[in-house]
């Protein structure tokens, strides 16, 4: 009888990369001072051009890139590299991670538009062009967003990616080797400020009330963004937190809010029973879990001379 082959190991995690608290906290202030520069011109056009799609798109997908470009500028600067950015698509906690960054938005759509629906705060209307017109109203709808997540895939990757190669990918890791305070917390509060520019100025979508708007969407995205970097520390890789957040956008904006009648206060991203069920299902989905990864990153800046 023959050996059996070898079975070939899973690639490495990135490795570890040292800085000191310092050093940290100079490339992170270099890069919160990027980000306006960068974020001006795109949210100006988008705003001045929002009825012209083409346009529009162009700027948007400029607007999502400036954490990417205002992260690898730092990099440039500070001679960090990309060391402690990983790509894996595969390894170890992968799948579970996948699964986790999909089931999330899942669950909060159906909790706040299946309450908003039921309770006649918003109204379920599935637009004509949904698959299956013959079938039930249930089917059609589960048809409808199995659709937008396979039409939209790539779209809300490239828009994902290139925002969360900046926020989780460089942002996170620094504000934990930094020894800032609730690194993951202040991590949410950055990128749902980053948002309410465009809430505000139009061409993102709002409620009724825009202000609001703006205030609610800063709760519903600092839950996500636990979620993202529990997603992001387990794993070591961007792309289940980069399908994560595309499985969001898809789920919540081109689903359920694609089968609403119209805005509300109660239902999009800034609205309030999104946010409520956003904190209940972060909570749900980080409270038992130890963060190992969180643990190694600050071990590192502590350690480091």
């Amino acid at each position: 009888m023959s050996a059996a082959a070898p079975v070939p190991a899973p690639p490495a995690p990135p490795a570890a990369v040292t800085r000191t608290p310092r050093a940290a906290r100079s490339s992170l202030a270099l890069f919160f001072a990027l980000i306006p520069a960068l974020v001006a011109v795109p949210l100006l056009v988008r705003a001045r051009f929002a009825a012209n799609r083409p346009i529009a798109l162009a700027a948007l997908l400029a607007l999502t890139w400036t954490p990417a470009f205002a992260s690898l500028l730092a990099r440039r600067v500070f001679r960090e590299g990309v060391g402690d950015v990983s790509f894996r698509l595969r390894g170890d906690r992968m799948r579970s991670a996948y699964a986790l960054g999909i089931a999330v938005p899942l669950a909060v759509g159906l909790i706040a538009y299946g309450a908003a629906w039921t309770l006649g705060l918003a109204r379920f209307a599935l637009p004509p062009a949904a698959p299956w017109p013959g079938a039930g109203a249930a089917l059609r709808f589960v048809a409808f967003g199995g659709s937008n997540l396979v039409t939209g895939a790539a779209y809300w990757i490239v828009l994902a990616l290139g925002e969360e190669i900046g926020w989780r990918g460089f942002m996170l890791p620094r504000m934990i080797e930094s020894r800032l305070p609730w690194p993951v917390l202040l991590s949410g509060l950055v990128w749902s400020a980053w948002h309410i520019p465009s809430v505000l100025w139009g061409g993102y979508p709002a409620g009724p009330s825009r202000a609001l708007s703006a205030a609610i969407i800063g709760v519903t995205l600092t839950a996500f963004a636990f979620v993202l970097a529990r997603l992001r520390l387990e794993t070591g890789s961007v792309w289940p937190v980069v399908a994560s957040h595309a499985a969001w956008n898809s789920i919540l904006l081109d689903t359920f809010d694609g089968a609403t009648g119209s805005p509300t206060h109660w239902t999009r991203e800034t609205g309030v029973l999104v946010a409520l069920a956003s904190v209940l299902v972060a909570w749900l989905a980080c409270r038992a879990n130890p963060w190992p990864a969180s643990r190694r990153v600050a071990a590192r800046a502590s350690s480091a001379t």
